[in-house]
């Protein structure tokens, strides 16, 4: 099969590619791997390569690919479910029994992100009304049992050692978030295992395991620790705010009877889930898409069926990447793997796509938005993209605009075994600004 392809396959040369390659060849990367590779989209040229067929470690760039296949897949107003039953019988409105959730990786009891911790809340607790107006129309006010999480259906070998947070039934996100407003401090979920410590630290963000500590000097909406034990935190949270709508539960044994179907609801879709995932580089959100990926194309959440899943969407749409490894969905896997060329003619196939402008609006604004709010500030708006961290790897994907936004040039820079992560963003800016200017 021929990879699809938008740019001539004659590679011609930039003007400038001796002063390009000074800057990916410099002595602080003697000991670095990079992969680069740039576009003149108006032209569809290469203009430059610098082992661009190298597959290389991503990092966050790995959600572009993730991104991609799940709205190939399922369109962006697709909307994950979590399915609610009920087992045991019904008198004067107790339930002899059970509330039985699969989860099946859906958004629904979620406010993480909104603008306003008071929005968040309310998103919340929106969600949890109308599954206990659901049990209160079914004729139950208390359930005698528990609430049992039932995802054999879903999952697979799905956990992640590096984001356990990722799981099949979701509660915020399975994150806590506290916000320091006027010194004052809120946190959300209301039930959550988080230790506060009070200081004051240079970084907006300083954790522990158990411990977050905060500068409560300082307002910020940047404090947040995901849950390492999503199941608990889900049933316990869920029971919390149950009870705030009339819905009692008793936690007796009861073995399983008769199941009834009590309702679905629906979660967030993926295009509500994309600033998170592509601005932000939110991880939790990027697992749960590749996950309910999987799931959705192989019938298992199972990371080791993410790359045949992902490969078989890419190809049904006539693009072919085989570089890419698809290990996860974040990009925090070392197992990951793509080369800048392939990385390139991703994002030329994006351009051409229906989709082109849920990444146009989603992707982080150099000097504006998401994670390059604080970078590449010298080329403030002309530079959309996202970019990758990890231990020694640092990447870099997207485009350079015109005055008019329109897309002029498609780039991918990925590094690996890198220096300093200032002395990367050096190089990226030195290497973008030589292109826009």
């Amino acid at each position: 099969m021929l990879k699809y392809t938008l740019i001539l396959i004659s590679l011609h040369a930039y003007a400038d590619s001796a002063r390009l390659n000074s800057i990916f060849q410099h002595k602080d990367f003697k000991q670095s791997t990079w992969s680069c590779q740039i576009t003149n989209l108006k032209s569809n040229t290469v203009i430059y390569q610098f082992n661009a067929d190298k597959a290389l470690v991503p990092a966050s760039n790995q959600k572009i690919v993730i991104a991609l296949a799940a709205l190939l897949h399922h369109g962006a107003n697709y909307q994950a479910s979590s399915d609610f039953y009920y087992s045991g019988t019904v008198n004067e409105g107790s339930l002899a029994g059970d509330l039985i959730v699969k989860g099946n990786g859906a958004h629904v009891f979620t406010g993480r992100f909104a603008t306003t911790q008071i929005k968040q809340a309310m998103e919340i607790s929106r969600k949890v009304k109308v599954l206990c107006d659901a049990l209160k129309k079914a004729g139950i006010t208390e359930i005698s049992g528990s609430i049992i999480l039932h995802n054999s259906d879903y999952s697979g070998s799905f956990v992640n050692s590096h984001y356990p947070a990722a799981s099949p039934t979701l509660f915020n996100d399975n994150s806590i978030d506290v916000i320091i407003n006027n010194s004052k401090l809120r946190i959300q979920p209301a039930i959550n295992t988080i230790e506060i410590k009070y200081g004051s630290f240079a970084w907006k963000q300083k954790r522990s395991k158990k411990i977050l500590y905060i500068n409560r000097s300082k307002d910020s909406q940047d404090y947040w620790r995901v849950e390492s034990k999503p199941d608990h935190f889900y049933i316990k949270n869920l029971k919390y705010y149950m009870t705030l709508y009339g819905i009692k539960i008793l936690d007796e044994d009861f073995k399983a009877t008769e199941i009834n179907e009590l309702i679905s609801i629906k979660g967030l879709s993926i295009a509500e889930q994309l600033p998170a995932i592509l601005s932000r580089s939110d991880n939790l959100r990027a697992e749960t898409m590749a996950l309910h990926l999987a799931w959705s194309k192989c019938k298992r959440a199972n990371y080791s069926l993410l790359n045949r899943a992902v490969h078989q969407i890419l190809i049904e749409n006539k693009l072919q990447l085989d570089s890419l490894n698809a290990a996860d969905g974040s990009g925090l896997s070392r197992k990951n793997k793509m080369s800048a060329a392939d990385m390139s003619q991703l994002l030329s196939f994006i351009l051409q796509s229906k989709f082109r402008e849920q990444f146009m609006k989603n992707l982080a604004v150099s000097g504006e938005k998401g994670t390059l709010t604080n970078y590449l500030k010298n080329l403030k708006g002309r530079i959309i993209a996202k970019t990758g961290t990890l231990n020694g790897v640092k990447s870099i994907s997207g485009y350079i605009v015109d005055e008019k936004k329109m897309p002029s040039h498609s780039f991918s820079f990925i590094v690996n075994n890198s220096p300093s992560s200032t002395r990367c963003w050096k190089a990226f800016a030195d290497a973008l600004s030589e292109i826009a200017n």
